[in-house]
């Protein structure tokens, strides 16, 4: 830390001689902008891109692990082909742009790059996992406390991006996009699909003064509508929550039923924390964008959920897992990784539908009967 010399004597201070000390003292606090990065150092830092450094991948790109010249651990997001975006905005410019952002709850764009046919995104390196990962059980019990923490901090993150002049659209937001790190941070990563928003009407542009809100036009639909589809994910897990229903019919009172009989077991929720955050997850997904709440009121409702059941976290503490009354919990060992398999093997024996059936317990809802055969399959849509 640099100490800055202190004038006591005003009438006999020299201003140009502090003047050194103060530009070093704000060039150590200021961070450095977004820089451009060749081919060449990024493929020494990721080694060429060996497939065992790819820590993150989604239908748009993939991410590896990296280390600089510097030491510095980095993330490297790659588009190639046909995965690269259009833009209004050139890309270096765009990913300057972006890089310019600083807020907790975004991951830090370092820099770009670009190659043959290539786009690079550079990031700062998060230790941890990202949602899809820790919904799987591969590293620790994910339960219900971190699943809230971790949307609220998603939900703060996007909605610094919208609240960007002009406003910033993720484009991308699914369970693989959200890191947590180790400290329990969630981070909205994977910004290489943003772009900024585009105004739908001219004229509307030309006044100042009035929102997009105010003309009934909300540049957020997109984003909001994926993220309440990741609320899902973390209320009864990715594969159901791409179910038709939900996607055509979020408001019928049959959606919040099946949420409520669906309930991920390995989450322990307690019932009244997950009809209230059904009721966020179910409103973002809602077809007319006029009973859609936008991102400033979803980081509220989600926030005053915590801290109206902060009470129950601490009750629910080592209590057994809930069982789950339509969506049997058998064990997938090349789906979800044998260590989960292990783990939950209490809820394979006993919540089978095998096992149901021989003590005559409910039957599998014929809700879910279609998406059972395909368990073992790919989900119906990528979240």
């Amino acid at each position: 830390m640099f100490a800055v010399p202190l004038c006591t004597d005003p009438g006999s201070c020299n201003v140009e001689a502090l003047a050194p000390a103060r530009a070093v003292l704000l060039s150590c606090c200021l961070p450095a902008p977004a820089r451009e990065f060749s081919e060449e150092e990024l493929l020494r830092a990721t080694r060429r891109f060996e497939p065992r450094g790819r820590i993150g991948m989604n239908s748009t790109s993939n991410v590896f692990r990296g280390t600089l010249g510097d030491g510095r651990k980095i993330a490297v997001e790659l588009l190639e082909g046909k995965q690269r975006v259009k833009r209004v905005n050139h890309f270096a410019d765009h990913a300057a742009a972006v890089g310019r952002i600083r807020h907790a709850n975004v991951a830090h764009v370092l820099g770009w790059g670009t190659g043959c046919h290539r786009e690079y995104w550079v990031y700062e390196y998060v230790d941890g996992a990202d949602l899809e990962t820790l919904l799987r059980g591969c590293y620790f019990a994910f339960r219900w406390p971190e699943r809230l923490k971790a949307s609220i901090g998603a939900a703060t993150g996007l909605e610094h991006l919208h609240a960007q002049t002009p406003e910033l659209l993720h484009n991308g937001v699914r369970l693989s996009s959200v890191v947590v790190s180790s400290a329990g941070c969630a981070k909205v990563a994977q910004l290489a699909s943003s772009d900024q928003a585009m105004p739908c009407d001219v004229v509307a542009v030309e006044r100042e003064g009035i929102s997009a809100k105010s003309l009934g036009e909300s540049f957020d639909g997109g984003d909001l509508r994926d993220f309440g589809q990741l609320l899902l994910a973390l209320l009864i897990g990715k594969r159901f929550a791409s179910h038709e229903l939900f996607r055509k019919m979020p408001h019928a009172p049959g959606a919040k039923q099946q949420v409520a009989r669906g309930l991920d077991p390995s989450a322990e929720w307690p019932e009244k924390v997950a009809e209230a955050f059904a009721d966020v997850a179910l409103g973002c997904l809602h077809p007319d964008e006029a009973y859609r709440p936008s991102f400033p009121d979803v980081v509220m409702f989600l926030r005053q959920i915590q801290e109206n059941y902060e009470m129950e976290a601490e009750a629910m503490a080592g209590t057994q897992a809930r069982q789950s009354r339509s969506i049997p919990v058998d064990g997938f060992p090349n789906i979800l990784g044998s260590a989960h398999a292990a783990r939950s093997g209490y809820l394979n024996e006993h919540n089978s539908p095998a096992h149901r059936a021989i003590n005559g317990r409910a039957k599998v809802s014929n809700f879910w009967a279609a998406d059972m055969k395909e368990l073992a399959g790919e989900p119906v849509a990528h979240l």
